[in-house]
């Protein structure tokens, strides 16, 4: 439908519904008007009636009375008119031709004492309405009676229908001139908009150009001249979008080609990369592109499309378990939100170790994703290093590292003692090896021989720096200790062991030859002089009398060349002593020694320095105070541990007396450990039978095992090793008497036989 006919429509609905609403309201307002001058005019007709007709009715006279009616019956509009007496009777009544009697009945009767003063409407035959008037008849001496006159509407309803033509014909009047007018405003306002859609078309298809003609002045013009300046203000738009588009096709043209050249250079740089590069995509697989490398890493061709999880963790040294969360973590962060790979960021592999053409490559792993627009992960990215000869060198540096550090270790002992000291280190290890054939898988005491020797193989050891050496005799000690509690011990279960500790052992060997400090026999025994020559020259020295100058001089040049001066043992503990101290935060220690003029032979000087090490450590273990300790007792801040070797040349013994000044010893803790043990009467008293209770095997007062203390197996070592090898004895020295204090001093007395010594 046009603006036009709209418009139009418009405007005439108005005018009607306007024209009809005036006519309906004036019609309405007439009738009313008209009915009550009806009414008021009908009551001045009764009353007038009665009045005029009341004196005949007073004296009957019906030929006035019938005067008077006829009189009244000249008025048209008179329907009837009835007279009544003062009883009600009818006197006089008249009737239009109009107007059925019976129908004058409906109104019923007045009577004196409800007297009807007013109108009430019937109908007349032709269903007009009649207003029926009631007046009464007075006189200065009361009431006479009643007339009844009706008045008919007809007059009424004929002003209405000609007061309704004639509003009628005002409406079609006004519509029609209002018609007219609406054509031609609708006509003034459709033409220019027509005319502006048939040049907004014409623009729309292109026609940019068009020339729009104005020359209105009013709201129309207004908009044509906006729709003027929208035409300009596109055509220039259009010419800075066209000149904008030239500018953009060159900087996209050499955009392009710089991104070219960028990729030719990415590639070129991707293939110098020595990493694998590949994307895993969502469903799994390697994706299209990957750097040249990766093929050369696993040794594949065309490895597109390929699972990821077979090329890299199907063959890997990953257990099950963990192959299985790094793959559910790669799918969890495929096409999710990217918080999902810092999620599962920990759940991403950074080593394996898989076989390739048969060798056992090491690659590194590095992990990172490509996100879309939406931060949604389009593809892991995976980087590759191959580590492989990386570990081998670094294995093999860490060999020579470790050779290096075993070498200054062989290096750093003294040249003339070294023989002695790795002769007793060889003994240590043959004889561990030897003792675990003992071992009775029911019997745990069956384990204590070679736990002794395990325990004094790591403290000779630790004195001459063999660290890898004292670790693994440590740790196998400790494992041997395990078992014993849990109560099940086999060969098989150390065999593993004992194979390392041989083969550690003969790299340590195998240094020290590599070096010049052991030469090698045809049978691999070490040596540097024969037994049977050094047992020539000792019985030609002691065949000579001890008075003898010669003698003297002699088994000093025998001492001198074939033995070892105590000073000489104790030197490995005394240098190891301020690592332990520092270790076991207690004083530093200072050792004074009186010689007594003593040679130990040779072959003995590695027992002697591992019992001197043992006790030395067991002092700065359970003995010697704490940093700041020894102050607060005025003591001085250093630690003193005293030996003392003397000839006793009534039984060709030496006895040497070993003592610190520490604390003492814990007689206290010591009492109730042995008590508990059964070792000792719960009320024993003798604190000497007390004290040698530590030399009991795997008796310790210690609440924590180290590297020098708290498995109950170094005094015991001592013991064994004097006893059984040096053919002495051990002791320790303390006062008797009830001592108040927890801590008592001691003394520690060994007395070896003269075969194993030289007196100078």
């Amino acid at each position: 439908m046009s603006i036009k006919l709209r418009l139009f429509l418009l405007v005439c609905t108005t005018l009607l519904m306007a024209l009809l609403l005036i006519t309906s309201f004036n019609v309405y307002n007439m009738d009313d008007l008209l009915t009550k001058e009806l009414q008021v005019r009908g009551q001045i007709i009764s009353d007038a009636f009665a009045a005029e007709a009341s004196d005949s009715i007073i004296i009957e006279d019906e030929i006035s009375l019938n005067r008077i009616t006829d009189k009244l019956f000249k008025n048209q509009n008179v329907v009837y008119s009835v007279i009544y007496d003062h009883d009600s009777s009818i006197i006089i009544e008249k009737f239009n031709e109009n107007l059925n009697k019976e129908k004058l009945s409906e109104l019923g009767i007045p009577d004196e004492s409800k007297v009807l003063i007013g109108t009430r409407p019937i109908l007349d035959n032709n269903n007009v309405a009649i207003y029926d008037f009631l007046s009464k008849v007075q006189s200065d001496k009361g009431s006479y009676g009643f007339v009844r006159v009706g008045i008919s509407s007809q007059n009424v309803v004929d002003q209405k229908k000609k007061a309704l033509i004639q509003s009628l014909f005002m409406a079609f009047l006004s519509l029609t001139v209002g018609s007219i007018l609406s054509y031609f405003v609708a006509l003034s306002v459709s033409s220019p908009l027509n005319y502006l859609k048939e040049k907004f078309d014409l623009i729309s298809n292109g026609h940019l150009d068009e020339k729009i003609v104005i020359d209105r002045h009013d709201e129309i013009g207004s908009l044509g001249n906006s729709f003027i300046l929208l035409q300009n203000t596109i055509i220039e738009k259009i010419k800075t979008i066209e000149e904008s588009n030239r500018s953009l096709e060159k900087r996209v043209e050499d955009r392009t080609r710089e991104i070219l050249v960028q990729k030719r250079k990415s590639d070129k740089l991707i293939e110098s990369i020595p990493l694998g590069i590949l994307t895993i995509e969502p469903d799994g697989s390697i994706g299209e592109k990957y750097s040249p490398e990766t093929e050369i890493i696993f040794s594949r061709n065309n490895l597109r499309s390929t699972s990821f999880e077979d090329l890299i963790l199907k063959n890997s040294h990953l257990n099950p378990d963990r192959r299985s969360m790094c793959v559910s973590a790669i799918f969890s962060t495929l096409n999710e939100h990217s918080l999902n790979f810092e999620v599962n960021r920990s759940c991403f592999v950074d080593r394996v170790e898989l076989p390739v053409n048969g060798d056992i490559k090491t690659l590194e792993l590095s992990w990172s994703y490509i996100e879309d627009e939406n931060r949604l992960v389009e593809s892991i990215m995976l980087c590759i290093k191959d580590i492989s000869m990386l570990q081998i060198l670094k294995e093999q540096d860490r060999i020579k590292d470790r050779e290096i550090s075993k070498i200054n270790a062989i290096i750093s002992i003294n040249e003339s003692l070294f023989f002695e000291h790795f002769n007793g280190i060889r003994k240590l290890v043959m004889d561990t090896i030897d003792k675990s054939v003992l071992i009775d898988d029911v019997n745990n005491s069956s384990l204590i021989p070679m736990q002794r020797c395990l325990h004094t193989l790591k403290g000779n050891c630790r004195a001459l720096n063999f660290d890898e050496l004292a670790e693994l005799a440590h740790n196998f000690e400790s494992k041997i200790e395990a078992a014993k509690k849990s109560g099940f011990i086999s060969r098989v279960y150390i065999e593993g062991d004992l194979q390392m500790l041989r083969d550690l052992y003969q790299v340590y060997e195998d240094l020290a030859k590599r070096i010049g400090r052991l030469p090698v026999s045809s049978d691999g025994q070490l040596f540097r002089i024969s037994r049977d020559d050094l047992a020539m020259l000792e019985n030609a020295a002691f065949s000579l009398s001890e008075t003898d100058l010669l003698r003297n001089r002699m088994m000093g040049i025998v001492a001198r060349s074939t033995g070892v001066h105590v000073s000489q043992i104790l030197t490995t503990i005394v240098k190891e002593s301020s690592t332990i101290c520092e270790k076991l935060h207690k004083v530093p220690v200072k050792f004074t020694l009186d010689d007594g003029s003593i040679f130990f032979k040779r072959k003995y000087a590695s027992t002697l320095d591992s019992i001197f090490g043992h006790l030395v450590k067991n002092s700065i273990a359970h003995s010697l105070e704490r940093d700041g300790e020894r102050i607060q007792n005025s003591k001085h801040e250093y630690a003193t541990i005293s030996v003392v070797c003397r000839h006793n040349h009534n039984n060709c013994t030496v006895e040497i007396l070993y003592t610190d000044d520490g604390m003492g010893l814990d007689i206290k803790k010591i009492s109730e450990k042995a008590s508990q043990r059964g070792l000792i009467a719960a009320n024993e008293d003798n604190f000497t039978r007390i004290a040698n209770s530590i030399f009991y095997p795997g008796f310790s007062t210690s609440n924590e095992v180290n590297m020098y203390a708290g498995r109950g197996i170094g005094m015991d070592a001592i013991k064994d090793d004097i006893q059984r090898i040096l053919g002495g004895k051990i002791v320790l020295v303390v006062p008797e008497g009830n001592h108040l204090a927890d801590f008592i001093p001691f003394k520690v007395k060994l007395t070896l036989p003269n075969e194993i010594y030289y007196h100078v």
